[in-house]
């Protein structure tokens, strides 16, 4: 697979098909995730980011959804 987070975040698998999340909060999850020289970000520490105006109850509910 291939990531490319420059300009329109896209995810291609090995014969060039799009895979790429149709979602904006799952591709911004997807470049955050892949940003990170771990690859590792706790689910409370996405979910703050991409919904820091929601409770945290709420935000890991969406975060489970964009998941």
């Amino acid at each position: 697979m291939r990531l490319q987070l420059v300009g329109t975040v896209r995810l291609l698998d090995q014969r060039g098909d799009d895979c790429t999340p149709r979602s904006a909060k799952a591709r911004a999850v997807l470049a955050m995730l892949t940003s990170v020289p771990a690859r590792r970000r706790s689910r409370r520490w996405l979910a703050s980011r991409l919904w820091s105006d929601r409770g945290a109850e709420l935000a890991a509910c969406l975060l489970r959804e964009a998941l």
